[in-house]
């Protein structure tokens, strides 16, 4: 995970990605998606994430709304902008060393999450990477240690996923991706038994 985020945040750079440019990703759970986040935030850039499944129209307007330069995602997506697919990335081409940028601060853009839009087109919302250790490191809510097993659940797009992965990552905790696109309560209860998921 950390040899592949390098990679791509190399390749980042060599797309003239930097400091607060908006990258978005189009990812299902995977192993990918974390990949891209670690990366966009490696080069101190902002995740923008976008479902895979959304209408092209509305793909479209979280695209240019958010100010994104670059799309990151697994398979080439119909979206007319640049795209950087991970199904065809060739990781060795990249440096796997840690990137020399610039000090972040915990007041820099972490991602930009978009709301359903109930009221007529989604609008974003702009989490900085304070907002998001708050969230996540010592919380007096949950347990969240090494020995935590969380199954990633939501879509990356829905802001719930957020807590689900970084709660997990920054805890040293076990991440455990629900397979599919759809949520079937016995397959649920299946995966939660085998996988010994308690959160």
């Amino acid at each position: 995970l950390e040899h592949k985020s390098n990679q791509l945040a190399h390749a980042l750079v060599a797309q003239g990605i930097g400091r607060g440019d908006r990258v978005a990703t189009a990812f299902e759970r995977s192993v990918e998606l974390i990949v891209a986040q670690m990366a966009i935030l490696k080069v101190g850039a902002v995740f923008v994430p976008i479902d895979p499944a959304y209408p092209e129209a509305r793909q479209a307007h979280i695209y240019q709304d958010s100010g994104a330069k670059l799309m990151v995602c697994q398979h080439a997506q119909t979206l007319a902008v640049a795209q950087l697919c991970l199904a065809e990335f060739e990781y060795s081409q990249f440096s796997s060393d840690a990137l020399v940028t610039q000090q972040q601060s915990l007041d820099d853009l972490a991602y930009i999450i978009y709301t359903s839009g109930t009221t007529g087109k989604p609008k974003g919302v702009q989490v900085s990477h304070r907002a998001i250790n708050r969230l996540v490191k010592h919380t007096d809510f949950c347990q969240l240690d090494t020995t935590t097993r969380f199954l990633q659940l939501l879509s990356p797009a829905f802001d719930g996923a957020v807590f689900e992965i970084w709660a997990t990552l920054a805890n040293g905790g076990c991440l455990v991706f629900y397979p599919g696109n759809y949520i079937e309560v016995d397959k649920l209860q299946t995966v939660i038994e085998r996988e010994q998921i308690n959160m």
